[in-house]
């Protein structure tokens, strides 16, 4: 593949230039707050999501391959909500709305999910926050383009996906040591408190004039 890359792509630009784009991309406030939210969101989504069958098994007494299948559905919500927030941004949704609804739903949803609610609310929750929250990575990447110029989207785009690679490893490694230290009910506070945060910067986040 890499070979045939190097047939069919055009040349790279200069060096020089693309440091340019890159400098350009990093000082647009916007641009960073949009990769702060993205690494917010994707340490909620894989906290959430990778704690799912660990917290189906231990707390409820479902068997694994049940609680695999639910873990399965609720991500499938998950996909869901993406391609619901890419309609609805096609249909004139702004998508700082769709952003703040997903921050939103995770809030909303925190403390009857871990914090020691019946099985069937933590499975409503857990469907609610994954199905809703589903509706921000779409939404952060129709942002970019009223975040940063034109010429420094690729770097930017670059930027939100570091972004989010850092909030897969942080969210369950935190998460992780909170659980094992004080229990299940002592991650609500945190992931709330994290949506909250990223519910904030949607309300600072708008696009270039």
């Amino acid at each position: 593949m890499a070979g045939a890359a190097g047939f069919a792509l055009p040349a790279d630009p200069p060096a020089a230039s693309i440091r340019a784009e890159a400098r350009v991309g990093l000082a647009s406030p916007a641009c960073r707050r949009l990769a702060l939210a993205f690494f917010l969101y994707a340490a909620l989504y894989f906290v959430v999501s990778g704690f799912l069958p660990e917290l189906l098994v231990g707390r409820f007494g479902l068997t694994l391959a049940t609680a695999n299948l639910v873990a399965a559905a609720a991500i499938g919500a998950n996909a869901a909500g993406n391609l619901a927030a890419s309609a609805l941004i096609a249909r004139g949704v702004s998508p700082r709305r769709t952003m703040a609804a997903a921050f939103a739903a995770l809030v909303i949803a925190a403390a009857p999910l871990f914090a020691g609610a019946a099985p069937a609310l933590s499975l409503a929750a857990a469907f609610f926050a994954l199905g809703i929250g589903g509706l921000c990575p779409a939404s952060i990447f129709a942002s970019l383009a009223g975040a940063a110029p034109r010429a420094a989207l690729m770097p930017a785009t670059g930027l939100l996906m570091q972004a989010s690679h850092l909030g897969q490893f942080a969210g369950p490694a935190i998460a992780g040591f909170v659980v094992e230290r004080w229990g299940w009910a002592a991650i609500a506070a945190p992931v709330g408190a994290t949506a909250a945060a990223g519910l904030a910067l949607v309300a600072l986040t708008r696009p270039r004039p």
